[in-house]
């Protein structure tokens, strides 16, 4: 397997994904980045993946690729030599036993230990037929409009995120604290729209932060609540950007009797 990227992409890829890594956990496969290379309807794309089994971030990443294939690195060890490579050549990497990682950018070489990819826990494609779109830009003006009224009471967890209602052509989001409500809604969207889910606070945070360092090209992301899990899908600098996380599973208080 042979990729070679720019450094910015690259760059830009790892720090889409970067804050899913999980750093506590003691599956040593967490603390690495999955990166694949696979077939797509313009070729061979690129893809690295992070997930600390709460919340999974996959993201596209401009460059070339030879062959289809997958390795894992490790995170830091990865982004902290990415980040020293020189500016003006572009980063190769190669491995042919899977388990050797060979990085080069013009005269620097480094050689990095990968982790079997089949351990890797798989993050599941975007449900197309589940989803539903929203502007990007009303989207993330909901978020802020309710995040910060979130509760980090961890005895009281059904208030640890937001509570993301579609239904009958409106969509609602609601955040409390028990002692503030924070409540906005937005009418005139389709009427088929059904989805009740708590979203976590961690997963807000990413959205944010995410949404926040956009290029806004864009202006849509997909939003696909299913069974135990909500998944968001968005375009950034023309590649995709698939954000999974579980949901909070509980019943949110009556905040229309509160109001």
């Amino acid at each position: 397997m042979k990729l070679s990227f720019s450094k910015e992409d690259l760059i830009r890829a790892i720090q889409a994904v970067q804050s899913s890594i999980s750093t506590k956990s003691t599956l040593p496969i967490l603390s690495n980045l999955l990166i694949r290379s696979e077939k797509t309807a313009k070729g061979l794309g690129i893809r690295i993946e992070a997930t600390d089994l709460e919340v999974g971030i996959r993201c596209g990443v401009k460059g070339e690729a030879l062959e289809v294939g997958k390795i894992t690195v490790p995170a830091k060890r990865f982004g902290d030599l990415v980040r020293e490579m020189p500016n003006d050549h572009p980063i190769e990497l190669n491995t042919s036993d899977g388990r050797r990682v060979e990085l080069q950018c013009g005269k620097v070489k480094a050689t990095i230990l990968s982790l079997p990819p089949e351990d890797f826990p798989l993050i599941p494609e975007f449900p197309e037929e589940k989803s539903f779109k929203l502007k990007k830009s009303l989207f993330q003006d909901m978020i802020r409009k309710t995040h910060f009224a979130i509760s980090f009471d961890e005895t009281r967890y059904v208030l640890n995120g937001i509570y993301f209602l579609a239904q009958q052509g409106e969509i609602k989001m609601v955040a409390t604290d028990g002692r503030r409500l924070a409540y906005v809604w937005k009418n005139g969207f389709e009427k088929n729209l059904n989805a009740t889910v708590i979203i976590p606070s961690k997963a807000v945070s990413e959205l944010m932060r995410l949404l926040s360092a956009g290029d806004f090209k864009e202006d849509w992301i997909q939003i696909a609540p299913y069974e135990n899990q909500i998944s968001f899908k968005w375009m950034d600098f023309g590649e995709e950007i698939h954000l999974l996380s579980r949901v909070i599973d509980g019943k949110f208080p009556n905040y229309e009797q509160v109001i």
